[in-house]
């Protein structure tokens, strides 16, 4: 979506999956002021990554259905990390704040990265360390 595109939309909500929907990620073009709330690839389509993190594990029921205990939470109501539960406390914020759902998103996604893992703790921050510590972004380690 870009300068063009987005004067042209007439729905109140864009919510779609695909990725960097927005030519600029640092604007919602205008959204925000005619009443229209952004939803987040990143938020959206998170559910790319619980399938490939949970593929191992095999599934339950048919697929593409949501009898999959460990698929349905994501697409339910009931859990208050849900994707509509995420995409409503976004769309809530955003308008409390006067901010942008994009902006929102990314500082709810920015302060959660940073919450210790149940299980894994800081690993994330840990391997990036690792890395840095063993050279891995230097010239000498490129050869």
């Amino acid at each position: 979506m870009n300068d063009e595109s987005v004067p042209l939309i007439k729905a109140r909500i864009v919510c779609g999956a695909a990725n960097n929907q927005l030519l600029n990620p640092s604007t919602d073009y205008g959204m925000q002021a005619k009443g229209i709330f952004f939803c987040p690839d990143f938020v959206v389509n998170r559910m790319g990554i619980v399938n490939c993190a949970n593929e191992q594990y095999g599934r339950i029921g048919d697929p593409g259905s949501v009898s999959d205990p460990i698929v349905s939470v994501h697409l339910g109501r009931e859990d208050e990390n849900s994707i509509f539960n995420i995409i409503k406390a976004i769309i809530m914020k955003s308008i409390e704040l006067e901010r942008t759902t994009a902006d929102v998103a990314e500082e709810m996604a920015n302060r959660k990265a940073m919450e210790l893992h149940p299980i894994f703790g800081h690993r994330s921050h840990l391997i990036i360390e690792s890395l840095i510590n063993d050279g891995w972004a230097t010239e000498d380690s490129k050869t």
